[in-house]
């Protein structure tokens, strides 16, 4: 009896754990895109529909898309010849997988899927390529004999204008006669094999590999274009896109590259503008970048070396330097960091700092605040020369303002003014404003300490 309710017991656990693997759900398999236009997967077999998540390479916020059974995306309607990266998950049910590894490719600026002249005839039989390498790239053939070899599957070959680039190729073993081998890479994306796109025309012998070198040209555009090898145990017509009705001994392999630099998302052109110069400050502001976490800004005077600049962050798109000397010139230049890329400084403005003295303005003859540094209370003593109102903020060098609620009075005389409104602001380093109702103003730069 005990036998019967353990082998039972065995069969209810076989079955329980074929359930659970037969439920098991997977993300999808072996993802490629069609010309930057349709992205592709192989879909497992109890997937009931898909996630796709996208996002603009460079970028944080991803968008996710369900699509049903299909097992296909068409992406064409994403920003034209800009890189995006990709993941695909699986829903089963009321079950979802996990992501697939990042896919990444350049949407809608390629040719390699599309239609080029047709493949001509292959024979069975006399010799294949083994390897080919391009640069570090590097592929064995899938050792199915003879005849074509579709490797488009991947961009991760680049090539870069003006490039020198290394090339090997060799024959598999079972080869038996020498060979051309003939490289063409359609460099304007026109979707023909022109005369001056044939990179390699060599002879391959059956136990030396062609080792050889090309220049790809200076005036590429950036996109995804193919590359296609013809092997040709005898004489092979090099207008390869003339139709060979006869034939040829051989194999004819093609792949996918991605050529030239991709514009980056971050070094690209954002207006500046010049907002306002007054006593010891200048405010600027500028466009949004879209790809940019943050900005990095720098000044110095225009008579100072390329040592002396002083380089400042921000997250918002405007800032207020200080510490300006009156009636001199200064630059100002602004660059975008992004999370892949930080862009040159660029947008520079030449500007001169405020000409008038703020203690004239402000009808002062000697203002002073101490401690300085301050932790808690800041003392302001202020000689002034008749009676007005006055406000008092602290500005910081990343141009945001804290202003204190009270207006304070001065009298004509010797004035203190005790502000204890900023003991909570945040460690650095900060412009003490004091302004009247007529646009006087006077800054004293002062640093904040815990």
């Amino acid at each position: 009896m005990k036998r019967i309710v353990l082998i039972l017991c065995f069969g209810f656990l076989a079955m329980v754990s074929s359930q659970w693997l037969q439920a098991q759900c997977d993300p999808p398999s072996i993802i490629w895109d069609e010309d930057g236009e349709l992205l592709n997967w192989i879909a497992k077999d109890n997937a009931t529909g898909h996630i796709v998540r996208y996002r603009l390479a460079g970028t944080f916020m991803w968008t996710d898309v369900e699509v049903d059974k299909e097992t296909f995306f068409d992406i064409s309607f994403l920003e034209t010849c800009k890189t995006y990266e990709f993941r695909v998950r699986t829903i089963c049910g009321n079950e979802q997988s996990s992501n697939t590894p990042l896919y990444t490719t350049a949407v809608n600026c390629g040719t390699c899927f599309a239609e080029y002249c047709e493949i001509p005839l292959l024979n069975d039989g006399i010799s294949s390529i083994n390897y080919v390498r391009i640069k570090d790239y590097e592929n064995f053939s899938t050792q199915s004999g003879v005849g074509y070899e579709d490797f488009r599957g991947s961009n991760d070959l680049q090539l870069s204008p003006g490039e020198i680039v290394e090339l090997e190729i060799a024959l598999s073993e079972n080869s038996f006669a020498e060979n051309d081998i003939l490289m063409y890479i359609d460099y304007n994306r026109n979707k023909v094999f022109e005369e001056d796109e044939l990179v390699a025309n060599e002879f391959i012998g059956l136990d030396m590999p062609v080792e050889m070198e090309f220049t790809v040209p200076t005036d590429i555009e950036f996109g995804i274009t193919r590359i296609r090898f013809v092997l040709s145990t005898f004489s092979y017509n090099q207008e390869i896109c003339q139709s060979i009705n006869d034939g040829f001994w051989g194999e004819v392999e093609e792949y996918c590259a991605r050529l030239g630099e991709e514009p980056s998302l971050c070094d690209v052109e954002f207006e500046t503008t010049l907002l306002e110069v007054q006593e010891g400050t200048a405010t600027f502001e500028w466009e949004e970048l879209d790809a940019a976490a943050g900005y990095n800004f720098r000044y110095k005077k225009t008579s100072e070396s390329e040592e002396d600049w002083t380089t400042l962050s921000t997250f918002e798109n405007f800032t207020t330097i200080g510490d300006l000397e009156d009636c001199s010139e200064y630059e100002f230049e602004l660059r975008g960091v992004c999370p892949f890329d930080t862009s040159a400084y660029k947008n520079r403005i030449v500007f001169e700092s405020f000409c008038a003295t703020a203690t004239e303005e402000l009808n002062i003859t000697e203002i002073t605040a101490y401690p300085n540094p301050w932790s808690s209370i800041v003392t302001f003593k202020i000689e002034a020369k008749e009676a007005k109102d006055i406000r008092i903020s602290a500005v910081g060098l990343n141009g945001q303002r804290f202003t204190a609620t009270n207006t304070f009075r001065l009298n004509s005389g010797t004035n203190q003014i005790e502000i204890n409104e900023f003991a909570d602001l945040n460690p650095g380093v900060y412009m003490l404003e004091l302004s009247d109702s007529q646009g006087g103003m006077w800054y004293h730069k002062a640093i904040k300490i815990q």
